[in-house]
């Protein structure tokens, strides 16, 4: 079963649209690195693995774009697939899996992206992104509320 994603509180989102070349499917709530335009495209951005100085990006893709059958949970983004992510700003709030952060987490922790994956982790060294509002569940999944600093 496949993570799911809540907005919270997105005032003006901005959604884009998104490619990836990894093999293995991403599911909603993976942190992308933006790596710029995919291959003979104009608006459609090709994404990887977060890097230190990577442009954040979140999966979060609605399956009736790719089946009308499919229930959230089943959605995972596979490869050379166009699907959406959100480019986070200042003072979002987002609730999203548990399985997208590295390690354990508390009210109040700082995140910074977790370099070559699709997680965030607490904040060590690099420039923090996001900072953790909630531990909660969230349909039944482990889930955690962040907010974009």
């Amino acid at each position: 079963m496949a993570t799911i994603v809540r907005l919270d509180r997105l005032p003006y989102p901005n959604p884009i649209s998104i490619k990836h070349k990894n093999e293995t499917p991403l599911e909603n709530g993976a942190f992308l690195g933006i790596k710029g335009f995919a291959q003979n495209e104009r608006e459609c951005y090709e994404v990887e693995a977060l890097k230190d100085d990577s442009q954040l990006a979140i999966l979060k893709c609605s399956v009736l774009m790719h089946d009308e059958r499919l229930d959230e949970r089943d959605f995972v983004l596979k490869k050379d697939i166009a699907g959406r992510a959100y480019l986070p700003q200042k003072g979002e709030v987002y609730t999203i899996a548990k399985s997208h952060f590295d390690g354990d987490l508390v009210v109040g922790d700082k995140l910074e992206k977790k370099a070559a994956t699709y997680q965030l982790t607490k904040k060590t060294t690099n420039e923090a992104v996001a900072i953790v509002r909630k531990i909660l569940s969230y349909e039944g999944q482990p889930s955690v509320m962040i907010e974009i600093i």
